[in-house]
């Protein structure tokens, strides 16, 4: 195979460079290798946009994940608070029934007692006797025993749930300084309601009992209102 000849003219004189086969291998490595260079700093940027765009999708969906399981958190605390709440507010039902009948069976035994005492100072002992044997037919103090005891029992309670609301909710929010505001109230309402030796109350007491049992009545309201803005529930009245 003859040699390529390449006649370059310049400065006055010729320059031969005669290119043989070595040479030709030599370009083409070199070509080969600027070519490979060239493809892997293509398939770099290439590389390196799409590690860019599949890192903002994580990204994205860990925002996405925290996001979801702080609202499932929020959504289970909610629901075991309105648990709570809804259980406290149940009981306080309870309570004020067993004090309803409470209120009921003393006046029931006061006022039977004022009847007997009224017929046996006018004399009427006979009447005044049947009276009170009716009384003891009904046994009105066992029964009040009875439901004292339950009332007792329902306030002991009462107490402990209004520790689990400020667990819950916190000494300052609404729900639990209502509610204990009430339980206060409520006890000392009950306070003026004792079987004794059947002697009622004065004017004076009475008109104290009123007054009282009107107090502890707003304040539950006031409670069931803190109930019902809180979750949006209407509550039984």
């Amino acid at each position: 195979m003859g040699a390529i000849q390449v006649e370059l003219t310049g400065g006055g004189f010729p320059l031969v460079e005669v290119l043989g086969p070595a040479a030709i291998i030599v370009a083409a490595v070199f070509g080969a290798m600027f070519a490979a260079r060239q493809a892997n700093r293509r398939q770099g940027r290439q590389l390196d946009a799409e590690s860019e765009r599949l890192g903002m999708q994580l990204d994205a969906e860990n925002v996405r994940l925290r996001e979801q399981l702080a609202h499932d958190r929020e959504m289970r605390e909610r629901d075991e608070i309105k648990t709570t709440v809804t259980d406290v507010m149940e009981h306080a039902y309870l309570i004020r029934d067993l004090g309803s009948k409470h209120v009921a069976q003393v006046t029931t035994f006061e006022v039977t007692m004022k009847q007997v005492a009224d017929l046996e100072r006018d004399g009427k002992d006979e009447e005044a006797a049947g009276t009170r044997e009716s009384m003891l037919e009904i046994n009105i103090p066992s029964l009040n025993s009875e439901t004292y005891s339950a009332l007792v029992g329902a306030l002991t309670k009462g107490h402990s749930n209004g520790e689990r609301l400020s667990v819950r909710l916190g000494l300052e929010h609404p729900i639990v300084t209502s509610y204990e505001k009430w339980l206060v109230d409520f006890k000392s309402s009950m306070d003026l309601y004792k079987l004794d030796d059947g002697v009622g109350p004065t004017g004076e007491e009475a008109a104290e009992r009123t007054r009282r049992g009107a107090v502890q009545a707003v304040q539950f309201g006031t409670f069931l209102g803190a109930v019902q803005a809180w979750f949006g529930d209407r509550p039984r009245t």
